[in-house]
């Protein structure tokens, strides 16, 4: 996959450079998907998909960024199938308003 990942400046300095990159995918797939969940928009990626979609971070990093956007509160992690791939939605309460970072 070929295609650019715009993240704003801020919110990489809020929350981390690999963290805004994570962020912004999840954010950006979860509006276009339809998997509903518990009241949420769900987005089901393993580690290795991660790292497919993202070939410039290995999966340790990957698997720090999730770690500090779930410990940030920013993202919640669930299990919802037999395979064990992990499903991402953003908390309610501590999703950022993309429409007010300035993508920079």
């Amino acid at each position: 996959m070929n295609e650019q990942i715009i993240i704003s400046s801020t919110l990489a300095k809020l929350i981390g450079l690999n963290e805004a990159i994570i962020y912004e995918k999840i954010y950006s797939q979860t509006r276009r998907s339809q998997d509903w969940r518990d009241g949420h928009i769900w987005l089901e990626r393993s580690f290795e998909e991660w790292h497919e979609e993202l070939p410039f971070l290995d999966i340790a990093a990957i698997k720090k960024a999730i770690g500090s956007l779930i410990n940030q509160k920013i993202i919640v992690s669930g299990y919802f199938a037999e395979d064990e791939t992990t499903w991402y939605t953003f908390t309610c309460d501590n999703a950022f308003d993309n429409s007010k970072l300035t993508r920079s």
